[in-house]
């Protein structure tokens, strides 16, 4: 080896930086010496670089070599080893040794160490600086979750950099919005406390994430079971042998609060009138028996339509009502005028008129249409809804994580009449798609809130996170619909609306955090990207995303025709609702809502704007490992499940395929567009 060589190597280890310099030209000229001969030892190993400052997520390579005493290098073989993080012999080239260095993720200094076997005292080291990364975001798993009065959760918080790497080691604290629901331990363990919503939120260095939790009330006191089937009889005593028939269920004076009367499976057909009646802390419960289908064919009424007084504090859960007699009379397919009741989980389908009305009667803070799927309702134009609900106030009017579809009108209307107010309406986490496509007209959509109040208006309305979907543009929301006067004050945030939506005559407005994606030319009251009607004094519109092309006279301002494009509507009217991100949304956006009522219940909503033919669902939130679930597509809610098995855990894969929708029964109408790939519903069961 000759002297340059050598003083090569030497300036090598005496400065680090020159290690980023061509190693092959350092180490070209050497020619590997055997330590074999007696007058030549390797008396030491050198490391480079000497020392060397990384994040947890880095990695670096060192290079080890032995050295004579003349400066030499020597063919020996090296072990690697570090006082933290790991360290792994990559591959060796004649005398040098190279490893990867993956560093600790706590912040401080160590040592990487190369050792001659079996002469551990032949050792060099080098020092590694981890430094500390900054917190950038906090997500937290799951990020949707339900769980049980009196149970308990495991959330798992997730600091990340800038470039969303996980990072570890980082202090987080937890806090509850809301203890009376739920608690939080210093871990992320949750503990249902009593049923409501709560926000469970992680930080670290003063970044935050959150969970939107439910927690789950359980089933209502002890109770005495009494059991009803198409052939029960009046002359039973609402034994499991000697059940009653549904109208004497329905009636009987031996049902009291706390009690449960259950639908065994089957058909039972006619109009029937309940008159159980609970109390707000021990309401009667008329479900469908696990495991069968109970249908209603004809019609149910909760209470009359004369008096409050009668069916309060009663639930209606599970079961099915249609009415396959569309020649028959003209009448919805359920009444709810009893306050303080609640529908969950019905199906109502194909109702001659609306699928369910609930009455200003039934005005109470425990009145409830929770997870309600309805569908095919109707075939009057402009009058057949999925639902249709009023609200008097100060009570709050929940409607919340409902699915309706394909209704004639519709999915939602919140509407009323002078002298009628409506007051204190709360819709959230419902899914509205394609309603009015099997009529004839486009004058309806999916939501509508509004109504000829003449000078009182619609007051304490709240609108938040449901979502819709539109195969081909049309109305999908319409927020204040007046006749003579302005409503007062609402709350429209963070929905997720594919359609024309059109916000008119509010005193006071927070429009906030909604994604909206409308691809047509503004036309008044049926088509567009957004229409508005002032004043705008009162309004806060802004933060929202909008998809589409921002170019077309797609935006509305009283209901002027032509609309404008974007720019020039914003200058009219004074408004800045948010910003343009793309000319339509790409990727696949998928969302899971626990049910309150049933544990391992869920509505899946998917936007597969990607359109893949599979969506991966992460179900952790919902469901626990060794659970056996089924996934049904809501379109073909009673046929062949779209998933099903034992949850390992994790995500599952639902196929995205379009199937054809439901067919309306015993009239004439337009078949409904069908939604896959682009958009589907689901709901999640768990099974015994």
């Amino acid at each position: 080896m000759t002297f340059e060589h050598k003083r090569s190597v030497r300036l090598v280890l005496r400065n680090p930086a020159l290690l980023g310099l061509s190693l092959a030209g350092v180490f070209g000229c050497e020619k590997a010496v055997s330590v074999a001969g007696p007058a030549l030892v390797v008396t030491r190993i050198a490391v480079s670089p000497r020392q060397v400052a990384l994040k947890a997520n880095q990695t670096s390579q060192f290079m080890a070599v032995g050295l004579t005493a003349a400066g030499d290098t020597g063919n020996v073989p090296v072990t690697w080893t570090a006082t933290a993080g790991s360290i792994v012999d990559t591959f060796s080239y004649g005398s040098r040794h190279y490893a990867t260095y993956q560093p600790s993720a706590v912040p401080g200094n160590y040592l990487v160490i190369a050792t001659q076997p079996p002469l551990k005292a032949t050792a060099d080291t080098s020092t590694v600086v981890v430094l500390q990364v900054p917190v950038v975001s906090v997500a937290i798993s799951p990020a949707i979750a339900s769980v049980l009065a009196g149970a308990t959760l495991q959330l798992a918080a997730i600091p990340k950099d800038s470039s969303s790497n996980t990072l570890t080691g980082h202090v987080v604290t937890w806090v509850s919005s809301n203890t009376s629901v739920a608690t939080v331990g210093g871990n992320g363990l949750v503990t249902g406390q009593a049923a409501g919503s709560a926000t469970i939120t992680a930080t670290s260095e003063g970044k935050t994430g959150s969970t939107a939790l439910t927690v789950q009330a359980p089933p209502p006191a002890t109770h005495t079971g009494y059991y009803v089937t198409p052939t029960g009889t009046a002359s039973g005593n609402g034994s499991a042998s000697q059940p009653w028939d549904l109208a004497t269920a329905l009636a009987s004076a031996a049902v009291h609060p706390g009690d449960t009367v259950w639908l065994r499976g089957g058909t039972y057909r006619g109009q029937f009138s309940s008159r159980l009646t609970g109390t707000p802390t021990n309401p009667i419960v008329v479900r469908q028996y696990p495991g069968e289908r109970a249908t209603i064919d004809g019609v149910l009424y909760i209470g009359t339509s004369g008096t409050s007084s009668v069916a309060a504090y009663s639930w209606y859960w599970g079961f099915e009502v249609m009415n396959s007699n569309q020649a028959g009379p003209y009448l919805d397919g359920v009444y709810q005028f009893a306050p303080g009741t609640k529908l969950i989980n019905l199906v109502v389908h194909d109702a001659v008129a609306t699928g369910i009305y609930s009455d200003v009667l039934a005005s109470n803070d425990a009145t409830e249409v929770y997870g309600c799927l309805s569908y095919n309702n109707g075939h009057m134009n402009n009058n057949n809804h999925g639902l249709y609900v009023m609200n008097k106030g100060p009570s709050i009017r929940k409607v919340t994580d409902n699915i309706l579809f394909n209704n004639w009108a519709y999915g939602i209307q919140m509407y009323a009449t002078y002298p009628q107010v409506l007051e204190n309406l709360q819709a959230v986490g419902n899914v509205a798609f394609n309603n009015e496509t099997i009529a004839p007209t486009h004058n309806n959509g999916d939501i509508l809130i509004g109504g000829n109040l003449q000078q009182h208006g619609v007051k304490g309305a709240v609108i938040s996170q449901n979502y819709t979907y539109r195969n081909v543009g049309y109305m999908t929301a319409n927020i204040g619909w007046v006749s003579g006067q302005q409503d007062q004050d609402i709350v429209l945030t963070n929905n997720y609306f594919v359609g024309f939506v059109q916000i008119t005559d509010w005193v006071t407005a927070t429009i906030t955090g909604n994604t909206i994606y409308g691809t047509r030319a503004f036309h008044p009251g049926t088509d567009g990207m957004v229409s508005v009607r002032g004043p705008f004094g009162g309004w806060t519109f802004s933060n929202n995303t909008l998809y589409g092309d921002s170019t077309p006279a797609s935006w509305g301002y009283n209901d002027a025709y032509p609309g404008m494009s974007f720019a020039p509507w914003k200058a009219t009217t004074g408004l800045r609702p948010g910003v343009y991100v793309g000319s339509a949304p790409t990727g696949v956006n998928v969302v899971v809502r626990p049910n309150q009522y049933e544990l391992g219940r869920a509505n899946i909503i998917v936007y597969n704007w990607a359109r893949q033919s599979t969506v991966s669902v992460d179900l952790s939130g919902t469901l626990s490992v060794g659970d056996h679930y089924v996934v049904q597509n809501v379109q073909d809610f009673y046929g062949t499940p779209v998933a099903s098995g034992t949850y390992g855990g994790g995500s599952v894969q639902l196929p995205m395929a379009g199937i054809t929708p439901p067919a309306p029964i015993g009239r004439s109408y337009t078949p409904a567009p069908v939604t896959g790939l682009t958009f589907n519903a689901f709901v999640l069961m768990k099974t015994p």
